[in-house]
Formats: structure tokens, sequence, C-alpha cells
């Protein structure tokens, strides 16, 4: 984790993509030395962030500048444009691309495989243990009660047993399926519902490997066993028991929909795009460059929030949003040229 107001990485690397359009947009306005210096710096910070939404994020905000400012060129709303500039452009587009591939994002991109991380120690099979349960036999026959008591030889009169043996299952096969203890004892204890559990273990690695799929399956598991579901959609249910127990989705729009409902979704997170809606109907005949690069930067919040998470709930974020919301409504108020 990193320091100070900083709670992780996604937070720093939504911060960078909220402010590089404006700060790409005043360095080639502006024109200065320090300017260019300040925006290369914030590129490779990016880039060494390591997260992909800043490594991403930094590509589509210059992708989108640049079609932006074509776009304006073609019609004659935008002359700023001369070949020493695009040169520029093009070489701190180029570097930032050759830093990614050459940087600790790339390592995300491929995850180990079981087998290299049995091959280095990292993860041991319990091969020595008589009670192990074989797991590829169990995947099998877990969907039938009555195989699996027989698996294990369970007599009729000792079914309760089939319970344990579920949990036995769980506990020794979790972590094999990139299932870490902190969900499967901590979050939501295989324990105290090992329906649940046993269910999930049978989906592909691309779905219970996936810390955001998972943490939504274990939401939608709690909303399903609250047995209050009108008011859990209409109201939401609540911040605080969830956040108590850790229950946590990577989703910031999904998330408020679990803890608030969709009036609470509605009422949190409709603010921003009402005043890009209003700035737009305001300023459609006269949109700049400026102006587009402050939208841009609303709608990457909600990009990220949807995709990455930890943006529309973090107040080092969305001051700087409020802030850019604020600026372009002042300017319409007062009836002055966006600039």
């Amino acid at each position: 984790l990193s320091k100070g107001f900083f709670a992780s990485a996604n937070q720093i690397g939504a911060l960078h993509v909220i402010l590089l359009p404006i700060v790409l947009y005043y360095t080639f306005k502006e024109k200065k030395v320090w300017l260019y210096f300040a925006l290369i710096f914030i590129v490779c910070s990016m880039i060494l962030i390591g997260t992909r939404v800043a490594s991403f994020g930094f590509m589509i905000v210059f992708i989108i500048y640049a079609f932006t400012k074509t776009i304006l060129y073609i019609k004659n709303k935008d002359k700023n444009i001369c070949i020493k500039q695009v040169t520029v452009f093009l070489i701190i587009f180029v570097f930032g691309i050759v830093l990614y591939l050459n940087s600790p994002a790339q390592n995300r991109l491929y995850s180990s495989t079981y087998e290299e991380l049995i091959e280095t120690g990292e993860i041991k099979l319990p091969l020595d243990n008589e009670d192990y349960i074989d797991s590829d036999k169990f995947d099998e026959i877990i969907s039938d009660k009555k195989k699996v008591m027989e698996y294990l030889n369970i007599s009729e009169e000792y079914e309760g047993m089939y319970k344990d043996a579920m949990i036995k299952y769980v506990k020794e096969n979790y972590m094999y399926n990139y299932i870490t203890d902190q969900y499967a004892t901590k979050i939501y204890p295989y324990d105290e519902d090992i329906d649940f559990w046993v269910q999930f273990l049978k989906n592909p690695i691309s779905i219970k490997g996936d810390n955001r799929k998972r943490e939504l399956a274990i939401i939608k598991r709690i909303k399903t066993n609250n047995n209050n579901l009108f008011l859990d959609t209409i109201l939401g249910l609540g911040a605080t028991p969830l956040n108590s127990r850790q229950y946590m989705i990577e989703n910031d729009i999904i998330s408020h929909y679990y803890n608030l409902g969709i009036i609470g979704t509605i009422l949190f997170m409709s603010l921003y795009m009402i005043c890009v809606i209003y700035s737009f109907i305001k300023n459609i005949r006269n949109i700049t460059t400026n102006y587009l690069m402050c939208i841009l930067s609303i709608l990457l919040s909600y990009a990220i929030g949807y995709f990455a998470g930890h943006v529309l709930d973090e107040y080092i974020c969305t001051i700087y949003i409020a802030t850019i919301s604020g600026v372009i409504l002042n300017y319409f108020n007062k009836e002055k040229e966006f600039e």
C-alpha cells in the first residue's frame, strides 16, 4: 500500500488519469518547457505505478486528446496545431508506450500457473495426508449428495457427516483455486455457508480466481440470504453491516447499488453526470478542447469507478472531480468563454 493521503495504487492511478487531460491541454496550449517536463513526469509516474488503470489510462487520454484536436481542427474550431507540437506529442506518447512495455504493469498480465507455483514450492500439495480428499474425483461427483456419501463411506444413518465432508473438501481445496485465507476464513467463512463455497468452487478459474467476481458472488449470496429483496434493492443492504465484515466490491457503481440501493445510487452518483449534461446543452455551439478535456476527466472517473473501483468513494479523487465540475458550471453560469 502507498502512504500519505492515498490508500491504494488504484487511487493514485485514478487521480493521475483524472488530471492528465487538463495537464495535457495546458501543456500544449502554453508551450512552456517546464510544462512539457511536468507532463513527462506524470506519464512516467502513471506507468511506474504498475496498475492497469494508470497504464491504460495514459494511452486512452492521449488517443482521445489527439482525436479531439484532429476533429476540431478539421471543423476550424481549433487552429492551435503545428508540426512541432505534433512531434513532441508523438515523442512523449511513444516514450510512454516503450516505458510501459518494460514496466511492472507487464507482470500483472501474466499470472503464474498452478504448475509453476507447485514447482517453485509456493504451493505444497498435501500428498502425505491420508485424509486428503481427491479433488479431481470429488469435482466429478460433488453435485450428487448420494455419490459423495458413497465416496466418503458415509452411511445413511450418519448423513449429518455430509456437511463435515463438504467443509473438509472446501478447506483443503480453496487454496488451489486461487482463493486466499482472507476470503475463505474471514470475509465470508466457508463453515458459515458451506453450500455457497461448494457451488462456487465448481466455477471456472476465470471466475473463482477473480477477486471482483468473487466479491460480487458473495454480496449476491448475502442479499439472497437476507430474504428482503424489495427493500434491499430499493434502499440497499447498508454500508455499515457490509463494511464491518470487509465485504468490498471493487466496482464503485455496483458497490453503491448493493450498499445504498437504487435510490441511494441515483442520488449519490448522478450529480456529476447532471453537470456534464447541463454544460453540454449550454455549450453545444461552442465546443473547445479545454471543455472536452474537463468533461473527459469526469467521464473517466466514472469509467475507472466501474472497471477498477476506489474512485468515487475516495475523497482524494472526488475533491478534484467536484472542483472540475464546479469550474465548468461557474463559467457557464457567468456566460463566459470556456478557457
